[in-house]
């Protein structure tokens, strides 16, 4: 038995849709965190889950990080497709009665459904149930969130990992409630799509201006609002731990309650960490140059095509970039927008490399071992 530590992003468009391997590296824990859009679970998760063999067909634990449909469409097809035989120990996902503080049985009754205020949610729910997966169980059927006093919170998952929960804290999940109802009364949006802020107009690109004198210093510094969208801020965002690597996974978090958490993780030192998933697919709006200083980090993960919202954006990256040492940028889409980070004086320039999938468009895959992080895909 050899001992792994693996990250698999899937393709997902605009979205997130990962997968942690750990332990055994011939028959490992599995923690998936989202499911990207609706094509990202037929033509790529999907398949990888089917084709485990029997017995291995188990997730230690789902995250729904929250319902942006970039995030929680491929989630639900997950759930619903009833010629997939999954099991999973724990599913994290806030719905409606969370977000008023209330809990719903860690196992669901067939008799006993809540009835939630968002179309998304609703259906995931409903999959839930039929799926008879324990939900939010590490949290007693609870919101996955800070405590009360707003300090992470630590929860031990099976064969030794080990997350913080750094993201949402009662105050973002309060938040959602209104936008949630409002986008409920309008069948036809999907929930969460209108609360996206800092989001450019589709098409609009924005690639590096001058490639190869581009003054990243001075884009870093750049005065960028940063993200209050109510969907996002209530994202369940963490660190994971396993075998001495520690992963931070953002999801859409809003920049200043990660800082908030990594502050309060060791005291205000720097947190070490060996891959940073960048928030929000590389907003600007959720990339601070603080929430930069407060991790300790060589590599970072950019999860987006660039489709919709044209991320990632350059000020995220050049805060990114400029965050201590030198940078191992990855991009699981080459495209305009990343590829005008494959630049070779400005990598020297500024101590950073990019890379790119290996073949197929969409995907990162990474093992750590003893001499790093060895990209795979």
């Amino acid at each position: 038995m050899s001992d792994c530590l693996r990250l698999h992003a899937f393709p997902a468009n605009e979205g997130d849709c990962l997968l942690i391997e750990y332990g055994d590296s011939d028959k490992p824990h599995r923690v998936l965190i989202d499911g990207g859009r609706l094509a990202t679970y037929h033509d790529h998760l999907g398949p990888f889950l089917a084709d485990l063999k029997d017995g291995e067909r188990k997730l230690e634990l789902m995250v729904v990080s929250h319902i942006d449909r970039d995030h929680i469409e491929g989630a639900l097809a997950l759930l619903q497709d009833a010629e997939l035989t999954l099991a999973a120990d724990d599913i994290w996902f806030n719905a409606f009665p969370h977000l008023e503080g209330k809990s719903v049985p860690v196992v669901l009754p067939d008799n006993q459904i809540p009835v939630l205020s968002a179309k998304h949610g609703e259906l995931l729910t409903a999959a839930i149930r039929q799926r008879k997966w324990p939900w939010n169980k590490a949290f007693d059927g609870a919101a996955v969130a800070l405590g009360d006093d707003g300090k992470p919170v630590r929860r031990k998952l099976a064969g030794g990992a080990v997350i913080h929960l750094l993201s949402p804290s009662r105050e973002k999940l309060t938040a959602l409630i209104k936008p949630w109802r409002k986008e409920c009364a309008r069948a036809e949006i999907v929930p969460g799509l209108l609360a996206v802020a800092g989001a450019g107009a589709a098409g609009q690109v924005a690639v590096l201006a001058a490639r190869d004198s581009a003054d990243l210093e001075a884009l870093a510094n750049r005065k960028t609002p940063d993200d209050t969208a109510p969907a996002n801020g209530s994202s369940i965002a963490f660190l994971f731990e396993y075998g001495g690597w520690r992963l931070l996974l953002a999801a859409d978090a809003h920049p200043g309650l990660l800082l908030d958490g990594l502050r309060a993780y060791d005291g205000g030192k720097a947190v070490s960490v060996a891959l940073f998933k960048l928030s929000h697919h590389g907003s600007k709006s959720n990339m601070t140059r603080d929430l930069g200083a407060a991790v300790a980090f060589e590599h970072a993960l950019v999860s987006t095509s660039g489709s919709q919202f044209s991320h990632p954006d350059q000020e995220a990256l050049a805060r990114v970039i400029l965050a201590g040492d030198a940078k191992n940028v990855h991009f699981n889409y080459r495209n305009d927008i990343t590829g005008s980070w494959d630049n070779d004086p400005l990598m020297k320039k500024y101590g950073y490399l990019a890379t790119y999938p290996m073949a197929a468009n969409g995907y990162f895959s990474a093992e750590f071992t003893k001499d790093g992080l060895q990209r795979l895909k």
